[in-house]
């Protein structure tokens, strides 16, 4: 079979698999690859992360050039197969179109887990192999796919008008650890009548602790539309702070699922569980017990120690040598300005004896290790509790040990 050109359907993966020794090579990785994300899928726990969105738009006049719209922040909560929205730090989540907390512009839906189940689980993709390639700065296997309209649930809905539409694009995965680093699916076979020429969405995948689970989840995403009048949209996405969502309260919805696409039906609510968080203002100094170097893979995960106990109204809020669980959000070379390094740590939880703390916080200061000259900057895209530096030189080593000094900020700053 020629890998380069091979057309593989999933569904007919299983009894390929009891035939011999003659399966393609291809074949049995995306058998092991479509296992994984299930197994992922299976034992993903209910949980919610702060989306970030930042949008633009391009008008369709010659040189015309993107222009950003607005900044829109919302919490996104997975729970049993579907997506719920809220407001930032609100109390109540609501499975419906996110666009009534956005008012006007475009948004999307369906991208924590509702492509990968149609790939993946409902197995109504085929499959092209397409080799190895370079997917956000590692080593990957590409297979193009194709879903008809009749089997993807992908809905589009534009100025009143909507239907449904096919699915095509790419997925790259890690074929060694099997886990997805991204996705791409594009709008196929757009229905008449809905007036936007190409819809197109790009997800990068990561580890994230959530719970007692390291979860694969979507980092970034990126969301463009072409309209018929060549107008163009685009989002840019970030997804933070994800935690597992306990709550003893039950999840009423409505008849039938949410379509994944860009329109969901408003159906039903349900109540945020109580989440202990810090409260404003107080100043954190945190240790760095993971070593961080030039070679660490955005993604990973680290840990960091309270320095001092954190006081608040004359009692301790968070004991010295709570251990702080966050990740490496950003890590960057360029080769620019005599070369520097972009880095960007995330810390989302405090284990506080049997309490976990949510930590939201900003990045006031970082010790200097030796030989390193840092900055401390706000990113053009200001995500919550997210500290952003950049090291100067060709080499990052940032020691166990390390200081950093943080400031506590609202859950709905």
């Amino acid at each position: 079979m020629n890998c380069g050109s091979a057309l593989l359907v999933l569904w007919a993966m299983a009894p390929m698999a009891a035939s011999g020794q003659d399966i393609a090579p291809e074949v049995l990785l995306l058998s092991r690859v479509r296992d994984h994300v299930r197994e992922e899928l299976a034992h993903l726990p209910n949980y919610t992360c702060t989306e970030t969105m930042q949008r633009f738009r391009k008008a369709a006049s010659p040189g015309a050039t993107a222009r950003a719209v607005d900044t829109v922040r919302l919490e996104v909560l997975y729970a049993d197969g579907k997506e719920l929205y809220a407001p930032r730090g609100a109390r109540q989540f609501l499975e419906e179109d996110p666009s009534k907390f956005t008012g006007t512009g475009m948004i999307g839906t369906g991208m924590f887990a509702s492509w990968l189940h149609t790939l993946f689980v409902n197995n109504q993709a085929t499959f092209t192999y397409r080799g190895e390639e370079n997917a956000a700065g590692h080593r990957s296997v590409r297979w193009d796919f194709r879903v008809p309209v009749m089997a993807s649930g992908y809905t589009i809905t534009v100025a009143g008008a909507s239907g449904k539409a096919g699915m095509k694009g790419s997925v790259w995965a890690n074929p060694e650890s099997l886990d997805l680093l991204q996705l791409s699916v594009d709008a196929d076979d757009i229905p008449f009548g809905v007036p936007v020429m190409e819809v197109g969405n790009t997800l990068n995948y990561g580890r994230v602790r959530v719970g007692n689970t390291d979860a694969m989840l979507p980092q970034t995403a990126v969301l463009r539309m072409l309209g018929m009048t060549f107008e163009e949209e685009t989002n840019y996405l970030e997804f933070t702070h994800c935690h597992e969502f306990r709550s003893e309260s039950s999840l009423t919805f409505g008849p039938g699922d949410t379509p994944a696409g860009i329109s969901a039906a408003p159906k039903a609510a349900a109540p945020v569980a109580p989440a202990q968080f810090l409260p404003k203002g107080l100043e954190v100094t945190l240790v760095l017990a993971t070593p961080i170097t030039g070679q660490s893979p955005a993604g990973s995960l680290i840990t960091a120690t309270v320095r001092g106990a954190v006081r608040s109204k004359g009692r301790v809020v968070v004991p010295e040598g709570a251990v702080v669980r966050g990740r490496i959000r950003r890590l960057d070379h360029y080769q620019e300005q005599g070369g520097y390094f972009a880095v960007g740590l995330e810390f989302t939880d405090i284990e506080a004896g049997d309490a976990t703390v949510r930590f939201y916080a900003d990045l006031e200061a970082i010790d200097r290790a030796p030989g390193m000259e840092l900055t401390i900057r706000k990113p053009v895209t200001d995500l919550p509790g997210v500290g952003t530096f950049f090291v100067s030189g060709d080499r990052l080593d940032l020691p166990v040990g390390l200081r950093m000094d943080w400031k506590t900020v609202s859950a709905s700053h």
